[in-house]
């Protein structure tokens, strides 16, 4: 009988406050936050005073529009778009941020060419593609296909999901 017992295991889990910062899982979860924190400070303390302004601008505009109709009138609409207009990727650190962050570009044999480029092979690579620069820009706008719909308009039959 005693011989039985003895292949059992018995995990007994047990945690500490030290788990807080001993454990690798604990880790990921106060750098993930230290990051949220950084960013936060990042573009609470670099947002101009422009943002502000647009915001307060934009729901003085809104709150005007709501009491003159129970639907939402262009002018709602734009400002509510100005609003939107308003986001933390515009601004400059972010835009290098998010530059740093990028996916590294195509390299073959060298893997800082993917994300470091000199001057010069810069250059190389705008003057070979000139010309389709070029070309692109003098093709009239109505040759061009759009891109996708615009968003105001209906779906259209052609676009709707056949019944």
């Amino acid at each position: 009988m005693a011989n039985e017992n003895s292949n059992v295991v018995v995990d007994r889990a047990q945690s500490h406050w030290s788990d807080l910062w001993k454990k690798e899982d604990y880790w990921a979860i106060w750098l993930g936050f230290a990051l949220l924190i950084a960013a936060i400070c990042i573009f609470i303390n670099g947002a101009p005073a422009s943002y502000k302004e647009t915001i307060d601008k934009s729901n003085a505009i809104m709150k005007v529009e709501a009491e003159k109709a129970p639907f939402k009138t262009i002018a709602y609409i734009q400002a509510q778009d100005a609003k939107k207009g308003v986001v933390g990727t515009n601004l400059p650190i972010a835009k290098e941020i998010k530059a740093f962050i990028a996916s590294p570009g195509k390299w073959t044999d060298n893997p800082v060419k993917s994300m470091f480029t000199s001057q010069a092979e810069a250059d190389a690579k705008n003057a070979a593609n000139k010309e389709k620069a070029e070309a692109a820009k003098a093709r009239p706008k109505a040759l061009s296909p759009p891109l996708r719909p615009p968003k105001s308009s209906p779906p259209t039959r052609a676009t709707r999901m056949p019944a």
